[in-house]
């Protein structure tokens, strides 16, 4: 049995699948990052409580893109025995996608670039967090969001459905009764993140400051593809641009504007999301790491059997 763990700033996923690929559990727990360690420790109980059932295997494998200290801790109170194998976000990016080169783009609450060539030869830019970066992250996606709706009413500017929708989507009736709990800290970095699926359904309706508000984002994170790709010398080397994260593999929308926006920088680039989360990618590398090969056959049936647990599920990217 393998589990796969992935930590974010706005939810932990945990999957449970068996050597052959069938998915036996999913669990979700609350934010990890940015947060204190009793919510923290809290988010995983909930994501491993969720995947593994009242009835837990005794021995497994476990990937985890990051874990807390009290993760080993939670399985021996429990009599399981767990062989870790530490999977970051940039493996278990490449290894949700079944590819070991190319630009890596995470687009989740957070964001950042990786390239690597064929020989091995990386490069990681952004992932600075939501104040000195994270470009093109649902964290941007939803601030840009949340500013729209606020000067919706400005004179002359542009109305949007933004103006109703976004506080709407925070319990609030007015953009004006989210000021103060932002400068207060009271709406944190999940709570903006929270937004861009608000920005995406606008814009999927025709709202035209949604659309552009998902637009720049979008250029915003393709600048960063283009720095890496002449850093590594892989412009027009036909690489895969491969998305990962709860934006780019939710919103279809977001992902075809992203990757028109790269590919007007490198007309070569091969495209992909993964039909998997990073979760199942961390399970991937613990799979490697015990020896159990990972096959597209096995993909295909995660992708099978993934189905039966909705948060698990992959949007279908735009062609």
């Amino acid at each position: 049995m393998f589990l796969g763990l992935d930590p974010g700033g706005s939810k932990v996923d945990a999957v449970l699948m068996d050597e052959s690929g069938v998915v036996r559990g999913w669990g979700v727990g609350g934010p990890a990052n940015y947060n204190s360690a009793e919510v923290v420790a809290q988010s995983y109980e909930d994501a491993l409580s969720g995947a593994l059932g009242p009835s837990p295997p005794k021995e497994l494998w476990v990937g985890a893109v990051f874990m807390s200290q009290r993760v080993p801790e939670w399985f021996e109170a429990r009599g399981i025995v767990a062989h870790f194998h530490h999977a970051n976000e940039v493996e278990a990016g490449f290894s949700a996608a079944l590819e070991d080169w190319g630009v890596l783009v995470l687009a989740g609450t957070g964001s950042f670039v990786h390239a690597r060539t064929r020989d091995g030869q990386d490069l990681h830019l952004g992932g600075f967090g939501p104040v000195l970066g994270d470009e093109g992250s649902a964290y941007d996606v939803g601030l840009r969001g949340l500013r729209a709706a606020l000067r919706s009413a400005w004179p002359g500017a542009r109305p949007t459905a933004l103006a109703r929708a976004i506080p709407a989507a925070l319990g609030r009736e007015s953009a004006w009764e989210l000021v103060w709990p932002f400068q207060m800290h009271q709406l944190g970095r999940r709570d903006v993140a929270s937004l861009a699926p608000t920005v995406d359904e606008q814009a999927r309706a025709g709202d035209a400051v949604a659309l552009a508000v998902l637009q720049e984002a979008a250029v915003g994170l393709a600048e960063i593809i283009g720095v890496a790709l002449d850093a590594v010398g892989l412009r027009g080397a036909g690489c895969p641009l491969i998305g990962t994260g709860g934006l780019a593999q939710g919103s279809p929308l977001y992902w075809s504007m992203l990757v028109a926006e790269a590919l007007r920088i490198d007309a070569t680039l091969q495209p992909l999301v993964p039909p998997v989360r990073p979760a199942v990618g961390a399970a991937f590398c613990a799979m490697r790491a015990a020896g159990a090969p990972v096959t597209p056959e096995l993909r295909d049936r995660v992708v099978e059997t993934q189905r039966a647990f909705s948060r698990a599920v992959v949007a279908a990217p735009t062609p």
